[in-house]
């Protein structure tokens, strides 16, 4: 599994709040780190599949990233 600052870093990256440094250095990892790109995408499946949470449950992007992992756990 990754580690905490590549799952941060990826997490900022589908919700669009990550800045130019951290798509940089995101970009960086998947070099040294190919395999990981695919655990990214897999993650961008299930984040643009819009998992069933209730409409009025406002989750932060960590949140929502949080419960992607779980799904992608299960």
């Amino acid at each position: 599994m990754l580690n905490d600052r590549i799952a941060a870093l990826i997490a900022r990256h589908l919700s669009g709040e990550a800045t130019s440094d951290e798509l940089r250095e995101l970009a960086e990892h998947f070099q040294i780190f190919p395999a990981d790109q695919y655990f990214e995408e897999l993650l961008r499946s299930y984040w643009n599949s819009k998992p069933d949470i209730p409409e009025q449950q406002s989750l932060h992007s960590d949140e929502h990233f949080k419960h992607i992992l779980e799904l992608a756990d299960d």
